[in-house]
């Protein structure tokens, strides 16, 4: 099983015209939380139910965060009403563990399932873990209906928490397995793949629970805004030089939409791995399309030995990003077949 992409154009080509569709999606400080609902909204699309994750969060250390929820939410329903959604529900897990969430994400998508024709997750807004626990979900799930996935860029990344005067560190790092019955092996046998993004103490926390001999650093290079790499690669520089500097990482950057790529590289780590009876370990910074991505393969194939490490900061910073940009889809594909869709 694989997350599929390629060049089309319209949401026509990734989710045929007349299906009926289920959202799950998180609201946000970030306004591109409503990215996808917009488009949907404005192809004129039904969404019959909608599930909205609310993190609630109060690491936000100038207390703007709020105001903007509030505003995005707002927008949120708007779009939502626009593609006559009336089955609407709120999953605050501000308070919940993993398993919980995993809990809750299957019960509305096995519902979903089968009440509409197709799921869309929108992962713009999902943490990095639950972008994770997202693509286990439909690694048990995909045989039973259509599942699509929906990204949107924002204009612009801003501030990191790690650059605001009063961030102070990370509450604590996870360590887990992909899959919830993975078996920790030796890490000195082990393959790493590094999806690499903008928080590189964060990156430095992750390799210092968990650090295996070698393995592969993919960056995401967006076609049309070439800022964004380099600012990838300027704000990893000095991780960049150490792991250059050992021999045993593989570096390559990869266009936003090329899943087909990534899929094959985190293929070859994981055999790797096997053929040494060692972990795969993800490191899960980089566009959450690519973590999806990464944690599908690695649950479909290699459930037994893969894990992630994953730093959970002190504060967020609202201005993380800035806008609504491009929106990415995908569709989940069972059969082996290599296609990919992008709008």
């Amino acid at each position: 099983m694989q997350l599929l992409q390629s060049a089309l154009r319209d949401l026509s080509q990734a989710i045929p015209l007349g299906e009926r569709i289920a959202w799950v999606g998180a609201s946000s400080f970030e306004q591109r939380c409503y990215g996808s609902l917009a488009r949907i909204a404005k192809e004129q699309r039904t969404i019959t139910r909608m599930l909205r994750v609310d993190y609630n969060l109060t690491k936000d250390p100038d207390g703007e965060a709020q105001s903007w929820r509030e505003q995005w939410l707002a927008k949120m329903q708007q779009y939502a009403s626009q593609a006559g959604c009336v089955q609407s529900a709120v999953a605050d897990i501000s308070s919940r563990t993993a398993s919980e969430f995993e809990r809750l994400l299957g019960e509305f998508v096995a519902d979903a399932l089968v009440h509409s024709d197709c799921l869309v997750i929108d992962l713009s807004c999902f943490t990095k873990l639950h972008t994770i626990l997202a693509a286990v979900a439909a690694t048990m799930f995909s045989e039973h209906g259509s599942i699509a996935i929906a990204y949107t860029l924002p204009e612009n990344y801003s501030g990191m928490a790690e650059n605001h005067p009063r961030f102070d560190g990370y509450d604590h790092t996870v360590v887990a397995p992909v899959v919830s019955d993975a078996i920790l092996k030796s890490e000195s046998r082990g393959r790493g793949v590094v999806l690499l993004g903008h928080e590189e103490r964060r990156l430095t926390v992750a390799m210092a629970e968990l650090e295996p001999p070698g393995g592969r650093v993919i960056r995401a290079v967006t076609p049309y805004r070439p800022d964004f790499a380099q600012r990838t690669r300027s704000r990893n520089r000095k991780f960049l030089a150490r792991l250059s500097s050992l021999g045993s990482w593989e570096q390559s950057d990869i266009p936003m939409a090329d899943i087909e790529v990534l899929s094959g590289l985190v293929r070859q780590e994981i055999r790797r791995a096997a053929s040494e009876d060692g972990p795969l370990i993800i490191y899960p910074f980089g566009p959450k399309p690519f973590v999806f991505a990464a944690a599908l393969i690695a649950a479909s194939e290699y459930p037994s030995g893969s894990w992630f490490v994953y730093p959970s900061p002190s504060l967020y910073d609202p201005y993380t990003t800035q806008g609504v940009g491009h929106t990415y889809w995908g569709v989940l594909d069972t059969s082996g077949t290599q296609q990919v869709l992008e709008m």
